[in-house]
Formats: structure tokens, C-alpha cells, sequence
């Protein structure tokens, strides 16, 4: 079984609408539906209809949070909650058909208090038992949880688990510093939590050589729509995906996780297991619903995602 952890969830309120050229200010959008989200509720999804066991683990809060646990639950995955004193973010997707442009709004996450953020920790040691894998997804909502990746981190490898580190900012830096098994990231998100800006294959190579230093096994960088680029056993895997007409990108990485993670976990050699999150996420991309989708779509689209092993510069 899979374990997923969200700090930082939030309400998916998508709309779709075609536009009018009488000036008219109410339009009635044409869709309207909710979404339980946040990576690590995304990549759960994702694992149960590939065909995989999941609970995803998060907080919830206020009647957005109520919302938030229908919304998980109605999906079929298994989840396990924190309830916090702050209300559950929204993130509102406006989708304007005829133009095909594709808007999110985010709130901002909420502040959790100490206690609250010992609360989930001591529900994720209490989870460990159950899972092989363990995806810690997604930002932390505020200084009080930025740590919380290291330290489940830790607690994982300790108990025997492989762990996943899909995050970013300083939960990220954090989590680092204890050497999970395996990080995803992409190149906005290495700026933004290093400093670090990657224009080439070379400083990408560069970038993450220091991560594999640390002594984490893989690293596996997106580059949305162009791909990805996986780090492991000293080799370097291209994973190139088809062009497809797609919507938004919201959810996409999630999808590649979750597919990558069911993949491992029915015993698939990690190139193999990228190339099916690779077709995951491309799936996605081309839906307004998030990681809802037939897995017989990413089957269908798997002959089409290439990997190959690249030359690359020397790490100096």
C-alpha cells in the first residue's frame, strides 16, 4: 500500500464557460464541479484508479474541509485527516472554451498551530505499519509545518519505507537534508527553492549531481509538456511525451507520481515505472477534471513515450 501526505490541500471550484459577444455581465457557465485537491490527494487519486492501494493523509478545516473529505471520500480514497482551526483553501479554475485559456485562482495555505502539526505527525507514524511507499506531496502552508518532510523523512527510512519527496520551497531544502530515496521536482521549482536557475542540460546535470552527493538514489525532473529527465544507478533517462491538446497543467505532475508509485509498487523497474507516470500525466493535461481520468487512456498512450538513455557532461 501507498501512502500520500498533504499539507497544504485545498478545494478544487472548476468552471467552465463559452463567451458571448453580447456585453452581458452573469454568464452561466456551461460546467461547474469540485475537487478535492493538493498533491498528495491528486497522486492518490491517481494510484487508485491505476488500480492500486492508497490513504492519503492531510487536514482539513472549517466547511471547506468538510467539503474537502466528501470530495475524498466519494473518489474511493481511503483518507485520514487532522481537523485544524483554519478553513481549507480554495483554488477556483476558470476555463474559457472559446478562447481555450485556463485560469487558477489560489488562496494562500493556512497557518497550523504547533499542536495541529503534531497532530498529523503522530496519525503518520500511527500509518507507517500499513504502506510500503511513502509520497510526501505538495508545499507546507506555513513556517510551523516546513520541517514536517524531514522529519517523516527520517521516520520512513527508519521503519523500512521508501520514500518519495515531491515538494518544494523549504519543506523541500528540509527534506533534503534527510536523504529520501527519491525526489521529483521541476525546474521552477529548483529556482524557487534554490535559488538555482537551470538554462541547459548542463547545469541541470550540475544541480542535481548535489543532490545525488547527499545520497539520494533518483531524481526525477519534469519539464511539463517537453518531458522529464531521471537520475538513477548513474545513468540519465530522457522520457519524451507526445504533443497533446491540453487544457490546464493542474494535477499533471501528480498524476505522473501517482501512476509512477502504482508502477513501483506492482514490481515495475523505475525507467519503466517513469514512462507510465510520463503518459499519466500528458493524460491529464488534456482533461479540466483533476487526475480523474480511464487508466485504459494511459495504457492507450504508453507506446507513444520514448526513454532513452542521454549523454550528458561530466559533473564536475
Amino acid at each position: 500500500m501507498i501512502l500520500t501526505v498533504t499539507l497544504n490541500p485545498c478545494i478544487h471550484h472548476m468552471l467552465a464557460y463559452e463567451e458571448t459577444d453580447d456585453g452581458r455581465v452573469v454568464l452561466k457557465p456551461v460546467r461547474s464541479f469540485l475537487q478535492a485537491g493538493g498533491k498528495g490527494l491528486n497522486a492518490a487519486r491517481t494510484i487508485l484508479l491505476m488500480g492500486g492501494d492508497v490513504v492519503a493523509l492531510t487536514t482539513q478545516g472549517g466547511i471547506e474541509g468538510r467539503m474537502l473529505l466528501r470530495e475524498v471520500k466519494q473518489s474511493g480514497v481511503t483518507v485520514k485527516s487532522v481537523e485544524v482551526s483554519r478553513p481549507t483553501r480554495i483554488s477556483t479554475g476558470i476555463y474559457n472554451m472559446t478562447r481555450s485559456k485556463f485560469q487558477e485562482l489560489l488562496e494562500p495555505g493556512v497557518d497550523l498551530k504547533q499542536d495541529e502539526v503534531e497532530a498529523l505527525f503522530s496519525l503518520f507514524l500511527d500509518s507507517l505499519d500499513e504502506v510500503g511507499i511513502v509520497a510526501l506531496s505538495g508545499s507546507s502552508p506555513c513556517k510551523t509545518s516546513d520541517d514536517f518532510f524531514r522529519r517523516a523523512s527520517e521516520a520512513a527510512k527508519s521503519a523500512g519505507k521508501m520514500v518519495v519527496v515531491d515538494s518544494y520551497n523549504d519543506s523541500l531544502v528540509n527534506a533534503v537534508e534527510a536523504v529520501p530515496d527519491m525526489v521529483k521536482l521541476n525546474t521552477h521549482e529548483i529556482e524557487l527553492s534554490y535559488g538555482y536557475k537551470v538554462s541547459n542540460d548542463n547545469e541541470l546535470t550540475m544541480f542535481v549531481g548535489g543532490l545525488l552527493d547527499k545520497g539520494i538514489k533518483h531524481v526525477l525532473v519534469t519539464y511539463g509538456a517537453r518531458g522529464a529527465r531521471l537520475f538513477s544507478g548513474g545513468r540519465v533517462f530522457s522520457i519524451r511525451v507526445p504533443s497533446i491538446r491540453g487544457i490546464h497543467a493542474i494535477g499533471s505532475g501528480d498524476a505522473m507520481l501517482g501512476a509512477l508509485l502504482f508502477r513501483l509498487e506492482q514490481g515495475e523497474a523505475l525507467e519503466e515505472a517513469c514512462r507510465w507516470g510520463a503518459a499519466a500525466g500528458s493524460v491529464n493535461a488534456g482533461r479540466l477534471e483533476v487526475c480523474q481520468f480511464d487508466a485504459k487512456l494511459v495504457e492507450d498512450l504508453l507506446p507513444s513515450v520514448k526513454l532513452e538513455t542521454v549523454e550528458i557532461a561530466p559533473i564536475c
